[in-house]
């Protein structure tokens, strides 16, 4: 597995670290998002209750890792055998963590009950 010089791209195993980080930022992006939408749409929330015992995260959690699941099956496909640059991976996951925070905080709540 040859490494080049300039961006450093990988094709061994550094490229899969960079590709599960991507997706399981990927992952809590779709959580957050799940979240937030759970509290602007009344139809959303009744939706993602999947299991009564288990209460309104049942659905979130479901759907964000099979958002998480499915992204890691494409991008290991996709991927396969390719060049993978590992700082676009990382700029990435951090631009989907730093979203799925923004939208976890109750701060978004304000802006719900503010009219903003």
């Amino acid at each position: 597995m040859a490494k080049s010089t300039g961006n450093f791209p990988y094709t061994s195993s550094e490229g899969k670290v960079c590709l599960a980080g991507l997706t399981a930022s990927w992952g809590c992006f779709v959580m957050g998002a799940l979240n937030t939408g759970s509290i602007y749409s009344l139809k959303l929330k009744t939706f993602l209750v999947f299991s009564n015992a288990v209460g309104p995260l049942s659905g979130r959690v479901t759907l964000g890792v099979i958002a998480w699941a499915t992204s890691w099956l494409l991008l290991a496909l996709i991927f396969k055998g390719r060049v993978v640059y590992p700082f676009i991976c990382y700029i990435l996951s951090c631009f989907f963590i730093a979203g799925a925070l923004i939208q976890t905080f109750p701060w978004v709540r304000f802006f719900k009950v503010s009219g903003f």
